[in-house]
């Protein structure tokens, strides 16, 4: 069951979901994670684990507790970079 928080600027299609970091994890360039939860607006667990993916950043830090947003990616889970704005990231 998708979570639909938005879609993107210009009517596009792209979908956005929410997402609970369980543990703190290091994800590197090209890397996954199933340390995430899916949730929805009131908090609720929809799919634990599910696999998150960043190719934006050299690594990339998340810790629990954390909320994330990620869209449906094409090879499998949740892409994360159209969110992440380089806070617990390095880019060399």
């Amino acid at each position: 069951m998708p979570v639909w928080i938005g879609s993107a600027v210009g009517g596009g299609g792209a979908s956005f979901y929410r997402l609970l970091v369980k543990s703190d994890f290091t994800l590197s360039l090209n890397g996954t994670s199933n340390q995430v939860d899916l949730i929805d607006d009131q908090n609720q667990v929809i799919t634990s684990n599910v696999i998150v993916r960043q190719k934006k950043f050299t690594t990339a830090n998340f810790y629990a507790g954390e909320y994330l947003y990620g869209i449906d990616y094409s090879l499998g889970g949740y892409l994360l970079d159209p969110f992440l704005a380089g806070i617990g990231g390095t880019s060399a």
